[in-house]
């Protein structure tokens, strides 16, 4: 630590470059995909009585030009995208933490709050030193 301060400071003060090491032990990609599993299936429902409704309405409205689709339908649509998006985002950041433990050497099962438990620790220790 010594030779660190006398050569390069502000090495030492590196944990005021990573305020969100302290919020990401907090992540949790189990829980994160099992919220996101279940929103997949509540929509699913959702867009089963959508389709019910929606084909209940073509049949009364064949005589229609133009038959637009409904508030329920757009929102339908568009949750499933999100939900789709959130879903491959979760999983993208998940093979990314995973290569972040492997960079420190560590288990790739290691749980992401340990992970950053112990390295929000460092970071104090390492600040405190300053």
């Amino acid at each position: 630590v010594k030779k660190v301060k006398a050569s390069k400071p502000d090495l030492l003060k590196v944990g005021e470059d990573l305020p969100s090491i302290r919020h990401a032990k907090n992540v949790d990609f189990e829980t994160l995909a099992s919220v996101l599993k279940e929103m997949e299936d509540k929509l699913s429902i959702a867009n089963e009585i959508v389709e019910a409704g929606g084909a209940r309405c073509a049949s009364l409205a064949s005589h229609m030009n133009d038959l637009n689709q409904t508030e329920m339908e757009s929102f339908v649509l568009d949750a499933s995208t999100r939900i789709k998006e959130a879903s491959d985002e979760t999983a993208e950041a998940k093979k990314q933490f995973k290569g972040v433990l492997s960079y420190f050497g560590e288990d790739p099962t290691m749980a992401v709050k340990k992970f950053f438990d112990t390295l929000d620790k460092f970071l104090i220790e390492l600040g405190s030193m300053n």
